[in-house]
């Protein structure tokens, strides 16, 4: 294994490629009495292309965030009780960019690993199933329409995004997921599930050797196809797909979302990009500035106000808003706070507050493994934070005012139904 010190920080991270193409990271964290192991692999729900047979076809919307629910299902025992047994608790998601399963322990943490990398390589499909689980995702769709902050963050996408499957449901649709079949589940899982392109990350007080020898033990034993890597590149434009839009929904308070998409010509590397942003739009709308006041103080906005970002290697965006009564106006005042200035005393007291924050995140072994994944997928280091946070400098963060402009944002406004739109 190869043994990464990070001096900064005194920490050790071991990384290992194993002989079937997996990636293999382990990371000690003395004193913490639980441990967290993650198993991911790069297929999220913006993979909605297949390389297959020397073409690209397409499926259908939801497939990844489907094989996510399919993979808990087991012939023979339910794979989360058999985790509870060791101790342990199980999860999943899937995102845009990929599906994660993860688990974390005080006890059995061999026996736990053992369970994680076996249930997630190995599947079984039947068509009765796949019609059963429709059902079941159908059901979770509907709940996610239903529910006021998810209903307005995809129409928030769907403005922003026209071509691109960022504007699509992480879920897919009930139209989509119709058109979902055993045969293109297995098709996806052995492109998509294959070693060579998955993640192990276990972090936690343990035996790193010991760690190690037992995934190696366990990966020796088992075949693989070959790995045909095809990667596939998604059309993005610079032009939002809608600038305005109001949607309505039963017993909702009223609502307003910015979202403003980032030119791709002007994609600044993953890290430096997101650290940029965060300090940027902690200076202008953080819960401390000053802006943050006023717009309380003007009953603009409540505690439920904030700003979302997301910044992968193809594409960035930034999504801001919250519950308002009055859209309009806080619109205004948004667009204003934008496009004003900032102080370059206010970006060196903020920048330290992120060395801080980033300092306190270490603490936590799940934070730690979600955002190791995603910077290692996008080709970044977590662990180098600290000198992407101090290599920023003042032209950096002026350079995120090119992207906050009016040209790329779209404005999403959530009503209660039979209100009248203003």
């Amino acid at each position: 294994m190869q043994k990464i010190i990070y001096q900064k920080l005194k920490e050790e991270l071991y990384y290992q490629k194993l002989d079937n193409g997996l990636d293999v990271y382990i990371m000690p964290k003395r004193g913490f009495n639980k441990s967290y192991a993650t198993f991911s692999t790069r297929f999220g729900s913006i993979d909605n292309l297949l390389y297959k047979d020397g073409q690209i076809v397409q499926i259908p919307n939801g497939v990844a965030h489907f094989l996510e629910h399919k993979l808990f299902e087991n012939e023979d025992k339910d794979i989360t009780d058999e985790f509870s047994k060791n101790g342990a608790y199980l999860n999943a998601y899937t995102s845009h960019t990929r599906t994660s399963y993860l688990f974390s322990c005080t006890s059995n943490l061999l026996k736990s690993l053992t369970l994680l990398i076996d249930f997630v390589q190995s599947a079984y499909f039947s068509d009765e199933s796949v019609e059963k689980e429709k059902g079941i995702i159908n059901e979770e769709i509907e709940m996610y329409n239903d529910m006021p902050e998810s209903k307005i963050m995809l129409e928030t996408m769907k403005s922003m995004y026209k071509i691109h499957p960022l504007k699509d449901d992480i879920a897919g649709t009930v139209e989509s997921v119709a058109l979902i079949t055993k045969d293109i589940l297995y098709q996806c899982y052995e492109r998509y599930y294959h070693p060579e392109n998955m993640m192990l990350f276990v972090i936690g007080d343990f035996d790193v050797e010991e760690v190690y020898k037992h995934i190696e033990v366990n990966q020796a034993k088992k075949t693989f196809a070959k790995y045909v890597r095809k990667d596939i590149v998604y059309e993005m434009i610079k032009e939002v797909n809608q600038k305005e839009k109001t949607i309505y929904l039963k017993d909702v308070f009223p609502k307003l979302y910015l979202g403003i998409k980032n030119d791709p010509k002007l994609h600044l590397s993953v890290e430096k990009e997101k650290y940029a942003l965060m300090i940027y739009l902690d200076i202008l709308l953080g819960q401390s500035s000053e802006n943050y006041e006023l717009l309380t103080k003007k009953e603009l906005i409540n505690n439920s106000f904030g700003s979302f970002i997301e910044v992968e290697k193809d594409y960035s965006y930034v999504i801001i808003g919250g519950d308002t009564n009055k859209p309009e106006q806080l619109k205004e005042e948004l667009i204003k706070i934008l496009n004003s200035d900032i102080k370059e005393e206010d970006f060196e007291n903020v920048k330290k507050k992120s060395h801080g924050d980033f300092l306190k995140m270490l603490n936590s072994l799940e934070t730690i493994a979600s955002e190791f994944i995603s910077y290692n997928f996008s080709g970044g280091d977590l662990f180098k934070s600290l000198d992407i946070i101090e290599s920023l400098t003042y032209d950096d963060l002026l350079n995120c005012k090119k992207f906050l402009t009016i040209d790329n944002l779209v404005t999403v406004k959530m009503k209660k139904e039979g209100a009248v739109n203003k």
